[in-house]
């Protein structure tokens, strides 16, 4: 039976999203702060033996507060969480995350002593052509734009591929992602990669400006517009297969959704050069083409379903769907999901491809955030 508090948090962020889309950000923030306080509730009532689901609920309730921007409850209530040893790795280590992010938040960050590295984020849609500064868009921006640096930190160390859990502390440490503070009357702001002051003790481990040099590098080799052989570009800059795929999984969470946010551009200073990129949903087919073409088949005829993530048990390999007309849908994970690809699309419309097995149940093979009939190609300004 699923968690009434859970179900609670999930109706209070659709309201909301739909708050924002009419402008009205002060409703937005009660409903966030009301969801963050359900899934709090919900989350008291998972039983001993589920560490993985307590600490995806966990996370969850500390995101929705930043969300909410109840900053201080949000860093109390990751601390009382980090504190309960049932917890499970991969939750401690994502909650040490949001905790730094939190307290970043309270306070103005003060400068390290190791190399830093900053990308300069400009959001342009109709929801911020209206004013509006949803702060879900910062946490899912930061997290999204994180999870795809630590994972090209690890391609370039050389690290075995991580299937579960989050970067060893090494990698985690040596690129701390910083939010300055947004320019004022803007929706310009910037995440600063900030290395450890050990840095220079790790030769192996990449620089922040080389990670980030990386990640412009694959930015630039999805260009929907510039070219269409992105497999074999995408070959080049990121030789290991797997490695391709998850960095493509996780990129696609943070491609605009051509709702809300048409584009989003991207900058930041390389080797003395400035370097800019420009994503938007066109982006979404050049990474569709890359994975199709190196997916393997599926074992059973391939279709897709659409509706909201309710629920992911990760323990037992399962999530569950509301579909469009309201029936909750049970989904197989037979193909490898990631936690940093299906954390942030919880409580989101999504579109699961996979295949019915002769047992009647429904396999995922994909998970993508559905964005309906968005705008592939933004408008072009004048």
């Amino acid at each position: 039976m699923m968690n009434p508090h859970h179900r609670e948090a999930e109706q209070a962020v659709f309201d909301a999203e739909r708050s924002l889309r009419n402008g009205d950000r002060a409703s937005a923030l009660a409903h966030l702060q009301r969801a963050a306080l359900a899934e709090e509730r919900a989350l008291r009532l998972v039983g001993q033996g589920k560490p993985r689901t307590k600490g995806v609920l966990g996370v969850s309730a500390v995101s929705l507060a930043f969300r909410a921007e109840n900053y201080e409850h949000g860093l109390r209530m990751a601390y009382n969480l980090l504190a309960d040893e049932e917890i499970d790795p991969s939750a401690r280590n994502q909650l040490r995350e949001l905790a730094d992010v939190l307290e970043a938040a309270i306070r103005k960050p003060i400068g390290g002593i190791g190399s830093t590295q900053s990308i300069d984020l400009v959001l342009m849609g109709r929801v911020i052509g209206k004013g509006v500064a949803p702060a879900d868009i910062f946490s899912d921006y930061v997290q999204g734009i994180q999870n795809v640096i630590y994972r090209l930190a690890e391609h370039l160390e050389g690290s075995s591929l991580r299937k579960r859990g989050q970067p060893v502390s090494r990698i985690r440490d040596s690129f701390q992602a910083l939010i300055t503070e947004p320019v004022a009357g803007s929706f310009r702001f910037s995440i600063q990669l900030q290395g450890a002051a050990q840095l220079s003790l790790l030769p192996d481990l990449p620089t922040p400006i080389g990670v980030t040099a990386k990640l412009f590098e694959v930015i630039g080799t999805l260009d929907p517009i510039g070219q269409r052989e992105w497999a074999i570009s995408l070959q080049k800059a990121i030789p290991d297969a797997s490695y391709r795929e998850v960095i493509l999984k996780i990129l696609r969470n943070v491609i605009p959704d051509g709702i809300r946010i048409s584009s989003t551009e991207l900058s930041a200073s390389i080797d003395g050069q400035l370097q800019k990129r420009v994503l938007h949903r066109g982006y979404v087919e050049s990474i569709r083409r890359v994975l199709e073409a190196e997916a393997k088949p599926s074992p059973g005829p391939p279709e897709e379903i659409r509706g909201r993530l309710r629920a992911v048990h990760l323990d037992n390999n399962w999530l569950i769907v509301d579909l469009e007309d309201g029936e909750p849908r049970r989904c197989e994970i037979a193909r490898e999901v990631y936690d940093d690809q299906i954390g942030p699309l919880l409580n989101r419309e999504v579109r699961i491809r996979g295949y019915w097995d002769g047992h009647r149940r429904f396999n995922l093979l994909d998970v993508e955030l559905e964005t309906g009939n968005a705008d592939i190609y933004p408008p072009v300004s004048r």
